[in-house]
């Protein structure tokens, strides 16, 4: 069994604070970096394109999209683009969904648990699934 090292920063940074995140963490040897996708602060997706563009190796993600503000579809989309853009180094999570947040975009969702059934994967943000990108390549969403 493979040991793996993350980190973790909130979506409250600049794109380009962020990739010097991501890059530091990278050097650190670090496995990967994770960036909450909050409401209201700047968009994760936006934040890992940025970071891809400042590292090779170190796995980019995305934790979490929740099924209440964003379409599955919409995410299916956004994995994706960041799998193709990152070369198969994009990770995303999926769950339910904060509910301060979702209450603050005055956005009406259910308990939870049911928001989670009505994710695209059944609400189980693990473990990692493959899926095939636009493009016919193979990535990885979590």
């Amino acid at each position: 069994m493979k040991l793996t090292f993350s980190v973790r920063f909130n979506n409250d940074v600049a794109p380009a604070e962020f990739a010097r995140l991501a890059a530091l963490a990278e050097e650190g040897g670090f496995d990967q970096v994770w960036v909450s996708n909050d409401l209201f602060f700047h968009s994760a997706p936006v934040l890992v394109t940025a970071a891809a563009q400042a590292t090779s190796r170190i796995e980019l993600g995305v934790g979490v999209f929740n099924p209440v503000s964003m379409h599955a579809s919409e995410i299916a989309m956004v994995a994706a683009s960041l799998a193709e853009l990152t070369e198969g180094r994009a990770l995303l999570g999926i769950g339910a969904g904060a509910d301060r947040f979702l209450t603050w975009a005055r956005l009406a969702f259910d308990p939870p648990v049911a928001r989670r059934h009505g994710s695209p994967r059944g609400g189980c943000a693990s473990p990692c699934r493959r899926y095939a990108s636009m493009s016919g390549r193979w990535g990885r969403a979590c």
